[in-house]
């Protein structure tokens, strides 16, 4: 199969669980395809659970890539990951979270967590606090050209996805700031 499964992220629930996620392109067009968020579930002995299923839904020219995975103290499974349905003829991601049950059924919908519309804001990575609030870290190009300049930013939110922060940009570097 010439399609790609790439950036994988994974999380261990209370019940000992593993949860995997990774963007896949088997979806669309090939080369290229249509990125999308995929997500299995083994039990702490490694058999399969939850076979390979998608967790977005995948649309021509709408990218849903670089997904991160962590599980709260009650088994619920929080996504992070970038998402380019906001501007998709110009590919400029912004990055979105959904909150699943312990089976991946979405119990919120998608929550724009970036809003940058004149770049890119890719590669985010998520964990959860002891009162289950989700924190969010990213990359964004929001002080320079796409790739030249990108800085780290981050935002935190409830369990059930409202905004307890505004976006915070955390670096101001003259060089890289990436993952």
């Amino acid at each position: 199969d010439p399609r790609l499964s790439q950036f994988p992220s994974l999380a261990v629930d209370p019940s000992g669980n593993v949860h995997v996620v990774w963007m896949d392109d088997r979806h669309g067009a090939f080369p290229g395809g249509d990125w999308a968020v995929h997500y299995t579930k083994l039990n702490n002995n490694g058999n399969i659970v939850i076979g390979d299923k998608p967790l977005t839904n995948w649309t021509d020219n709408v990218y849903e890539e670089y997904p991160s995975i962590a599980v709260d103290s009650n088994g619920f499974l929080h996504l992070a990951y970038a998402d380019s349905r906001d501007d998709a003829a110009m590919y400029t991601d912004e990055i979105y979270y959904v909150k699943f049950t312990n089976n991946a059924l979405p119990i919120t919908n998608k929550i724009r967590v970036s809003f940058n519309n004149t770049s890119n804001s890719l590669i985010p990575a998520i964990t959860v606090d002891s009162n289950n609030n989700v924190h969010i870290v990213w990359e964004d190009d929001l002080f320079g050209s796409p790739y030249v300049n990108p800085e780290i930013f981050y935002r935190k939110l409830s369990t059930n996805g409202e905004y307890l922060t505004p976006e915070i940009r955390l670096t101001t570097a003259t060089g890289l700031s990436v993952e």
